[in-house]
């Protein structure tokens, strides 16, 4: 694999960083140790500059969580917690562990999920918007450098506990 990376930053420079950092990314197997480390070899034998290094990295890395954010929003929990379970979750050495709260699903035993007492009296703004909210106002400031100036939510409540917005949708 070692002598595959190098070929492909040797062959394609900049654009190769970023694919390959990209790539490493979205599968954690692929050593980004490698990926830099000869390409910060190269800026002492080639045309190659640090900074491009860098911003090539960068953009690879900020290219691939983006990949994973909306790979993340198209898949389902359930469905996502089935695959890391599955051989591809042994493979990649993968755990998820995710929130179950307040939605129709049943633990092991069959009784309803019970979310954490604080969750299940949301008021006027309901706790899980603070939580969206912030996230997506560091995303867009960090991807964009600028701030949302407005945020448009829609939200509902389709679990087992219906004062508690459970599932909601955001635009900004």
């Amino acid at each position: 694999m070692q002598s595959w990376i190098i070929q492909i930053v040797n062959q394609f420079g900049y654009f190769g960083i970023a694919l390959l950092i990209a790539i490493e990314n979205i599968f954690p197997p692929i050593p980004s140790e490698v990926i830099l480390t000869f390409s910060g070899f190269l800026t002492t034998i080639t045309g190659l500059k640090i900074w491009g290094v860098v911003l090539a990295a960068t953009i690879g890395s900020v290219l691939g969580a983006v990949i994973l954010y909306y790979v993340g929003r198209l898949i389902s929990p359930e469905r996502l917690k089935r695959l890391l379970d599955g051989k591809l979750g042994k493979i990649l050495h993968f755990q998820a562990e995710m929130p179950q709260e307040g939605y129709l699903r049943l633990d092991v035993d069959g009784n309803k999920v019970v979310p954490q007492q604080w969750r299940l009296h949301d008021r006027e703004i309901p706790v899980i918007y603070l939580d969206l909210a912030s996230h997506m106002h560091h995303m867009i400031h960090y991807l964009l450098e600028s701030r949302p100036v407005e945020v448009v939510a829609d939200q509902a409540s389709k679990g087992w506990f219906p004062n508690t917005i459970d599932y909601m949708s955001c635009m900004m």
